[in-house]
């Protein structure tokens, strides 16, 4: 069954890929947030 195995690849794939994403934009809305909690103290 090599389709079935190659979809598999490509849903964990498609897995990692969000989650990196996901994670990614976490944290840049995070350093965002201290960026700008940083310029409001000056």
């Amino acid at each position: 069954m090599p389709y079935f195995r190659d979809s598999e690849i490509g849903w964990i794939w498609t897995t990692l890929i969000a989650g990196i994403i996901t994670l990614f934009f976490t944290f840049f809305n995070d350093f965002l947030e201290k960026k700008k909690a940083r310029s409001k103290v000056r």
